[in-house]
């Protein structure tokens, strides 16, 4: 966050709080007038990371964290978010007009690939898990963050000097 003050206001909708971590310090929060808000409580310093432990379903829509499944039967999870559903994924502020960096921390089994905007940073083996840590995003709206979970075949290649990336199931 940027600026300083006592709270901060995110859309929720369906992940459960587990634990709140403010610049190292335990943080609460409350429910907010809406259904899908809550309000973090916590001394907001002119910057600050708030780290948040969650956990949430998968969508029993096409919004959110969602199963999709291919006419060969193939399965994979992906996202949705355009406009406000990031909130059915994880805590945030879910307005389009708010820009945030993301980084993504992803488990999964092993056998399965984690594609996501940015590239890679890191990949590590563990005990029948592997661990994805994505490159930081530029700044962004939720609704542009990209998750996909499967088993994916990826080509790439350049295109005016940038990496291009083509993933499919």
């Amino acid at each position: 966050t940027e600026g300083e003050g006592e709270s901060i206001l995110l859309n929720v909708s369906s992940p459960v709080i587990d634990a709140l971590d403010l610049d190292g310090n335990k943080a609460t929060f409350e429910k907010g007038k809406k259904n899908d808000e809550i309000v973090v409580r916590g001394k907001f310093g002119r910057k600050s990371t708030l780290k948040i432990r969650f956990h949430a379903d998968v969508s029993k829509t096409l919004m959110g964290l969602y199963l999709a499944k291919a006419v060969d039967g193939s399965e994979m999870l992906t996202t949705q978010f355009e406009s406000t559903g990031a909130r059915m994924a994880f805590p945030c502020v879910d307005d389009p007009s708010w820009k945030a960096v993301f980084r993504l921390r992803v488990k999964v089994d092993d056998g399965l690939d984690v594609i996501s905007n940015m590239p890679p940073e890191k990949v590590e083996s563990l005990k029948g898990k592997k661990n994805f840590v994505f490159q930081d995003t530029p700044r962004m709206s939720t609704y542009l963050l990209y998750l996909g979970i499967g088993k994916f075949e990826t080509r790439s290649g350049k295109y005016n000097g940038k990496d291009v990336y083509l993933s499919g199931l």
